[in-house]
């Protein structure tokens, strides 16, 4: 005869972890983050099977956690001209209420050579302040959580 005074223990660990998601997720108020201008754009990197490219972005995370960046996929367009895909090479940690400069380093895959993409790069580099943009999507996680937002950022850089 099982007494109902203690719960098993698969019913305990059950209703501890339903606790813990509800008061995990109960504070978790997401605002969203505002990604400001590109403040500092620069290759630093420029190899055959690669082009490393250097941002610098205003980014401000109003939430009470940190955010880490740990993915992303973008097609790459200078001038409306397809550049191919790249994604951020390393994971972005954004702090709790923060409002910080962020550089990161975007690193583009072997179809910008493959299509024909360094002439257009060479002579879109050439001007003064092409148009960029970055359509996609990014990885977030934090705390427990993880998803997905889309990207489409368009910016007149300084080369």
């Amino acid at each position: 005869m099982q007494s109902n005074l203690f719960p098993s223990p698969n019913r305990l660990i059950l209703g501890l972890f339903a606790f813990l998601m509800i008061i995990s997720t109960g504070c978790m108020q997401y605002e969203d983050v505002d990604i400001g201008r590109v403040e500092q754009f620069s290759v630093s990197k420029f190899e055959k099977d690669a082009i490393e490219i250097d941002v610098a972005m205003r980014i401000k995370n109003p939430n009470n956690y940190k955010i880490t960046i740990t993915g992303s996929d973008f097609d790459v367009f200078m001038d409306d001209k397809n550049m191919g895909t790249a994604k951020i090479k390393n994971a972005i940690v954004l702090p709790a209420e923060s409002d910080e400069l962020q550089t990161f380093t975007v690193q583009t895959d072997q179809n910008l050579l493959m299509k024909g993409g360094i002439s257009s790069l060479f002579s879109m580099l050439g001007k003064r302040s092409p148009e960029v943009r970055l359509k996609g999507e990014i990885k977030a996680k934090a705390r427990f959580l993880s998803k997905t937002f889309p990207v489409d950022i368009t910016e007149r850089v300084k080369l």
